[in-house]
């Protein structure tokens, strides 16, 4: 399955993804995709044992995630 969250950044900065399944345990080795507020600003990660994957440095404006490859029924943005 695949899950998309958009998130808008007011002043840029950080954030971490966390995938987890239907009945919250973490999901680890989901590919998670990211598109920036501009053409060129994109970003791909993996998430750890725990289920989480951290994006970094990131401008302000619109973003969105993606956890590919998962048959999560959730993903949560923390």
């Amino acid at each position: 399955g695949e899950r998309v969250v958009e998130v808008r950044l007011t002043s840029g900065g950080v954030v971490e993804v966390t995938a987890v399944d239907g009945r919250g345990a973490a999901l680890g080795g989901v590919a998670v995709q990211r598109t920036g507020p501009h053409a060129s600003d994109r970003g791909r990660a993996v998430t750890d044992a725990n289920g989480r994957c951290r994006f970094a440095a990131l401008a302000p404006g619109q973003h969105e995630f993606v956890l590919l490859d998962d048959d999560s029924e959730a993903g949560v943005l923390a």
